[in-house]
């Protein structure tokens, strides 16, 4: 029987020691909120006009909307393109001249030989 009341006296004692330290950790952040704070120090500018230019630098790719990708079934240097951006073009329309100059010469060649 005398262990349970050594039980009860130590639990007793522990909880009166919790409620003091409690009581003086209360006390101690009450004295600290009625201490006044320095005052900040803050570095201030006037403010100023001036003029803001929105300037993007980036580097990328352009796609068109629409687009038609011309290809020759003979290859050869192009000697004229006939495209106006924005115009439209009819079937049959001569849209890029190759240079044919050496295609006559033979041509030529063969119809002297008949």
């Amino acid at each position: 029987m005398w262990k349970q009341w050594l039980i009860a006296l130590v639990f007793a004692v522990v909880a009166a020691g919790a409620a003091v330290f409690y009581q003086s950790l209360d006390s101690e952040e009450q004295t600290q909120d009625n201490y006044a704070q320095p005052a900040t120090v803050v570095n201030t500018i006037s403010p100023e006009l001036d003029t803001v230019r929105d300037v993007v630098k980036a580097v990328g790719s352009l796609k068109a909307k629409h687009s038609v990708e011309i290809t020759t079934e003979v290859s050869g240097r192009v000697v004229a393109l006939n495209l106006k951006s924005g115009h439209q073009v009819n079937q049959r329309d001569v849209l890029v001249q190759l240079d044919d100059r050496q295609v006559r010469a033979d041509l030529q060649v063969i119809d002297a030989q008949l």
